[in-house]
């Protein structure tokens, strides 16, 4: 029998073939389905890794505190530590492994509309543009080789790495929080502003002249990357000379953290550093009418013109317009002498009012067409407001004059004058308080000035901008 015949016959029978297409597609099947998990938990991971990234970056951003474009190392740790109790709450340790690493949280600037370059740009810490703060968190959530959890894989890791790294960023800006507005909590002067020595400010407190900042010597002013927050002295023109804008500074005058201000050493003398170029109308909301015509300069009759007017303005309000609970009044076409503790009171007088010493006094308003003159060792507002902050209200407006003696603790007071502002020394505590002379102002020594919070203003010009929210803006 010739060996072909059975040859031919295997080469013609078919059976079984059917199981080998079987195997075929039942592999490219399993391959199939092998690609689709790997896909699958690869593209969930992202997303977890995304929602991880998200919350961990919105929570550092919102403890960023005020700065210069510098952070204490205590405040960068807290905001690290924050992020990455976020990262865990969405991508536990357990489950995911470490996915968010203290090196990959990241502070730096976000630009949102191009003020130093190109509109929504990012600038880490390490090349901030002048005068720019930290105001973003920017977080690296990873399953990866690195963080010793990376993405295990299923068919892929068959023929090739089992393994995968994967890594999602987010950006989220927080502008930091604001000290109080400085017209809240500062001294402002058409004219000179001049301080004495050894006082220190502290808590966000402001202090403007337009035509000059004078301090003398050993004063402590809170600022410096370890401060919790920072003090502002601005003058329209500091490379001037003091009474042109500029300023003049004492020796042994200090910029430091408010826990440095009583250790005896006043050396570094660096007041310049933190000196802004700013003027009046930086300050002012545009669409107010501000009590004085700015354009016109300090010591100017039509200041004391238009602090007259704004006498009969604010009597002509009462009693409809002062809060909270105003129920005394006293008007007099004369002087009006008080030397006895009072409070909830209005009292106007066309010429002078002359406070006595030794006087405590709380929700009043001192309206006078000439000069308001208080004595020393007075009481202006509750001692307790900076730390518990109440409807309280404190104003006084002398057309002419402002004049306080020694010894005078103010808390959440607004004065205003039309020429003048002057105070003695060794005021003990002065908090929460807004002041505005149109012509020049002058405080003494051992003072202790804190913004906390500022007051609650009768009168509010301030032009305080719109802060954008805390947010991803990448």
């Amino acid at each position: 029998m010739s060996i072909c015949r059975p040859l031919a016959k295997f080469a013609r029978d078919t059976s079984g073939v059917a199981m080998a297409y079987a195997l075929i597609v039942l592999m490219a099947l399993l391959i199939a389905v092998g690609f689709a998990i790997d896909s699958s938990n690869v593209i969930y991971t992202r997303a977890r890794l995304q929602n991880a990234a998200d919350a961990s970056a919105l929570a550092g951003a919102a403890l960023i505190p005020e700065n210069n474009g510098s952070i204490s190392a205590s405040a960068k740790a807290a905001i690290v530590a924050e992020a990455q109790i976020f990262a865990q709450k969405n991508m536990t340790e357990t489950d995911y492994g470490d996915v968010l690493l203290a090196v990959d949280v990241e502070l730096g600037f976000w630009d949102t509309d191009g003020e130093f370059g190109a509109a929504r740009t990012y600038y880490p810490k390490g090349s901030l543009p002048v005068s720019a703060m930290l105001n973003s968190v920017v977080t690296t959530t990873r399953r990866s080789s690195t963080n010793s959890n990376a993405q295990p894989m299923f068919l892929i890791g068959m023929v090739a790495a089992d393994t995968l790294d994967i890594s999602t960023s987010a950006i989220a800006i927080a502008p930091p929080p604001e000290a109080p507005g400085c017209l809240s909590a500062g001294f402002f002067a058409l004219g000179t502003a001049e301080g004495g020595s050894t006082n220190e400010l502290r808590d966000g407190w402001c202090i403007h002249g337009e035509e000059g900042v004078k301090f003398s010597s050993q004063n402590s002013i809170e600022g410096g990357p370890d401060a919790d927050t920072q003090a502002t002295i601005s003058m329209s023109s500091p490379r001037s000379d003091y009474g042109d804008g500029g300023y003049d500074f004492g020796s042994d005058n200090e910029v430091v953290p408010e826990e440095y201000f009583d250790d005896g050493n006043w050396a570094n003398n660096n007041l310049p550093d933190i000196v802004e170029t700013a003027t009046m109308s930086d300050y002012l909301n545009p669409s107010a009418d501000f009590i004085f015509d700015i354009t016109k300069p300090a010591g100017h009759s039509d200041h004391i013109t238009a602090a007259q007017a704004m006498v009969g303005t604010l009597y002509a309000d009462y009693p409809g317009g002062y809060p909270p609970g105003i129920s005394t009044l006293i008007y007099s076409s004369d002087d009006v002498d008080i030397d006895y503790n009072f409070q909830n009171a209005l009292i106007v007088s066309e010429k002078k009012i002359k406070i006595g010493s030794d006087v405590t006094m709380n929700n009043v308003f001192l309206l006078a067409m000439e000069n308001v003159e208080i004595g020393s060792n007075v009481t202006i507002g509750s001692s307790t407001f900076c730390d518990s902050p109440d409807d309280s209200m404190n104003f006084i407006l002398g057309a002419e004059m402002a004049k306080f003696g020694s010894d005078v603790e103010m808390f959440n007071l607004q004065v205003f004058a039309g020429d003048y502002v002057d105070w003695g020394s060794n005021n003990a505590t002065v908090g929460a308080v807004s002041v505005f002379s149109a012509g020049s102002l002058k405080f003494g020594s051992d003072w202790d000035i804190r913004g906390c919070g500022g007051a609650n203003l009768l009168l509010d010009y301030s032009n305080t901008p719109v802060s954008e929210p805390l947010r991803l803006v990448q």
